[in-house]
């Protein structure tokens, strides 16, 4: 769609698809690729704080769509999911069957450390965890020690024992290991979508319990994947014009009405009146 937006505007577009994401700079900083469409703002701030030279650096120019983190269960029920406790202040009810069923159990989670914050604060976002004061909303930090605490963790979650797999695996694991054991999987976006995963509960092949939003307390999510150029290209015509087509009336509609996107990818912009 983007690519005829900007034909239309008579420019010449030639799209790569790379596997690899660390392809994806290498192809902008050689000049093999003008801009690139496929990481977040984490990821290029991490890339850029790498970087001593700023000529070398990529910023963003638009903001896109948000595939999100999603928390997964094929023990827990609606009913359980409805009727637990939302207030942590005092801890947690500890006779809800939300509890009795998730109590110090493991999770299926990311092997990457990178990931961890993030499903923290999904956790959190979805009550299940108690971010300490002065905590980011999106990458809390959190220690062992912080971890252990009832008032953080009240359901005693261990994730130093949980089950870590590369995150291509995620939807494989949800759906083959003991859902008693690992009563939560925490799955990134895209493979959730690629897996096709139940969004609404299904007797044995679960849910979705919950999913990033793209603001939390009026934060805006960071995780929103973003177009980006090189640093010093973000004023060229090439560069507004696809920052205008990616953020177009047109795309928005895309991603709205897409029946193979939908309850799996999230606009990051909002709609051009």
């Amino acid at each position: 769609m983007v690519k005829g937006l900007l034909e239309k505007q008579g420019f010449k577009v030639k799209i790569n698809v790379f596997v690899d994401y660390t392809m994806h700079y290498k192809a902008l900083t050689s000049k093999s690729a003008n801009a690139t469409f496929a990481v977040h703002t984490p990821y290029m701030d991490n890339y850029n704080n790498g970087l001593q030279d700023d000529k070398k650096k990529v910023v963003e120019i638009a903001k896109v769509h948000i595939v999100p983190f999603s928390l997964f269960s094929r023990s827990v029920t609606p009913d359980d999911w409805t009727a637990r406790d939302t207030d942590l202040s005092d801890g947690v009810d500890t006779e809800t069957e939300l509890y009795k069923k998730i109590h110090g159990k493991q999770f299926i989670m990311s092997d990457s450390p990178s990931d961890y914050p993030r499903a923290y604060a999904l956790l959190a976002a979805e009550k299940l965890l108690k971010l300490p004061e002065g905590a980011d909303v999106w990458k809390p930090s959190l220690t062992k020690e912080q971890l252990a605490d009832s008032a953080v963790n009240p359901y005693g979650f261990d994730f130093a024992d949980s089950k870590k797999v590369a995150y291509d695996f995620l939807a494989q694991a949800y759906l083959k290991e003991d859902a008693a054991k690992y009563p939560i999987a925490i799955i990134n976006g895209n493979f959730v979508l690629q897996a096709k995963l139940n969004i609404e509960w299904g007797a044995g092949s679960g849910w979705r319990l919950g999913k990033e939003e793209t603001k939390v307390n009026g934060i805006l999510c960071p995780y929103i994947n973003d177009v980006n150029v090189m640093s010093g290209n973000e004023n060229t015509p090439k560069a507004l014009a696809l920052a205008a087509a990616f953020n177009s009336t047109d795309v928005w509609d895309y991603i709205q009405n897409n029946s193979k996107m939908k309850d799996y990818v999230f606009q990051g912009f909002d709609r051009p009146a």
